[in-house]
């Protein structure tokens, strides 16, 4: 009986493992993106995820924060206010603090309605507008500006701790 048909062809596993790969391959290429993503999608992120974390912690992006000293996180110590930050400070106190978002001048239009005296507003956007002037402007004017912004700052305080 002649068994031709079972006889051993002799083939290398490394042949094997190469053609497996060019099929998987050639596979990959033919699949459209849904199919290619709900089969290797996964497999896929997972390399691609640990390349990326792992360039992120060469470039430095990624950083271990160092606790120096202490058992737990450092304090700030609290500096007084200064310039119009103080009347900022004042009225945040007073339960009129200012939102994020907004500018001074947006801050003090809200607020002036429900300060109801038009003098003292007044007063704010003068000294707003000493505060930007010094803040902002040329460094020749600033020790002047900064004289005259902490006098009416120092009026415009007493004025707002006198206010219940």
């Amino acid at each position: 009986m002649d068994n031709s048909d079972e006889e051993q062809i002799p083939t290398s596993f490394i042949e094997d493992l190469f053609s497996f790969f060019g099929f998987k391959l050639s596979q990959l290429r033919h699949e459209t993106g849904a199919k290619l993503m709900e089969t290797y999608g996964l497999w896929l992120m997972l390399p691609m995820g640990l390349i990326l974390l792992l360039r992120l912690r060469k470039s430095g992006q990624i950083r271990r924060i160092q606790n120096q000293g202490g058992s737990g996180p450092k304090k700030k110590s609290k500096t007084k206010a200064q310039g119009f930050y103080m009347i900022e400070e004042i009225l945040s106190e007073k339960g009129r603090p200012r939102l994020p978002h907004e500018t001074y001048a947006s801050w003090l239009n809200r607020i002036s309605r429900h300060l109801d005296d038009g003098a003292l507003t007044e007063e704010f956007f003068q000294v707003l507008a000493q505060h930007n002037q010094w803040r902002f402007g040329r460094p020749e004017q600033r020790e002047g500006l900064k004289r005259k912004l902490e006098a009416n700052l120092t009026v415009l305080s007493e004025k707002l701790l006198a206010l219940t």
